[in-house]
């Protein structure tokens, strides 16, 4: 299953460089989410398999909007978000417009609640 190193792999190749102290606030944004997800698809357990991905992605968006709150983290990093791509002759566009602090909070909000649908087809329905 997920756990504290691979949170802390995704949070460093999202810009943020985890320290010894965040391995708290990671463990219990971990135990969060995995309750929450439970409750949401009516599991008992979390499959082993095929969700990892996903459900890190979940913890480092929950884990960057606490310390986004707290002050502890800045959109220095954030580079510039795409707008648009379209695959026949390659064409990519990238939103200028946007302020970094729009593209923390972007970035954050997909990270938290994106995956919504990759989740959903575990659901189970509750009797």
């Amino acid at each position: 299953m997920f756990d504290v190193i691979g949170v802390k792999a995704r949070l460093e190749q999202l810009g943020y460089t985890p320290t010894v102290s965040d391995d708290s606030m990671i463990a219990y944004e971990i135990s969060k989410v995995s309750s929450t997800v439970k409750r949401t698809l009516n599991l008992v357990v979390l499959p082993e398999y095929d969700m990892e991905e996903v459900l890190i992605d979940i913890v480092c968006g929950e884990f960057l909007a606490v310390k986004r709150s707290l002050g502890e983290y800045t959109p220095e990093n954030v580079t510039q978000a795409v707008k648009s791509i379209q695959e026949g002759d390659t064409n990519i566009t990238f939103d200028n417009k946007s302020t970094p602090d729009a593209r923390l909070d972007s970035l954050i909000g997909w990270l938290s609640s994106g995956h919504n649908g990759a989740l959903l087809t575990y659901r189970r329905i509750r009797w």
